[in-house]
């Protein structure tokens, strides 16, 4: 017998336990806590939260914010996307390909404005992510699941000496516009 056959014969007789797959931790968050959590994580990595009552309020206040502040007003200086779905367990939010003009756009400019409807909103990223397999599954609540990105603040880094440093590889601010109504 060959040592080819005598490793392919030890393997068809090992005979491991059957492992179970553990189950992921459901957070037990009320539909405030979730709302409470995702601002909280939002302020911590440095995102800058206007609340709006709707989409049209939300493209006043972008203008209001932006274009008086900034010098010049082409997507390389401010973008404005919309978003699907919003993290609370880390304050991110998940850019979609459809919503972009470009995959580097929203690392490209300095000021990535996003738009949220506050019903878009999840726990933990484990939920997020059962959007993603319940858009595979036919679920018309899914999210596509494409190329996208989750965005959480403004890109930030940090040397040796622990200089930390705003918009190295991405956008150097981030304002976020939670929309509270549809």
């Amino acid at each position: 017998m060959s040592s080819r056959n005598k490793i392919l014969q030890n393997i068809a007789r090992a005979q491991y336990p059957e492992v179970t797959k553990p189950e992921i931790y459901k957070h037990g968050y009320s539909e405030q806590d979730v709302l409470t959590g995702f601002l909280d994580a939002c302020r911590r990595n440095g995102t800058e939260i206007i609340s709006v009552s709707d989409r049209e309020e939300a493209t006043k206040a972008y203008k209001r914010t932006v274009f008086q502040h900034e010098s010049a007003n082409d997507q390389l200086t401010a973008l404005l996307v919309e978003s699907t779905l919003g993290v609370a367990e880390n304050g991110s939010v998940w850019l979609p390909e459809e919503a972009l003009p470009d995959r580097v756009a929203p690392f490209a400019c300095e000021h990535l404005c996003v738009l949220l409807f506050l019903e878009n909103l999840v726990p933990p990223m484990h939920h997020a992510y059962q959007r993603f397999l319940d858009h595979a599954s036919g679920n018309p609540a899914g999210v596509v699941s494409g190329f996208g990105v989750f965005i959480a603040g403004p890109s930030k880094t940090a040397d040796i000496e622990q200089t930390l440093v705003t918009g190295a590889q991405g956008s150097k601010k981030h304002t976020l516009f939670l929309i509270t109504s549809m």
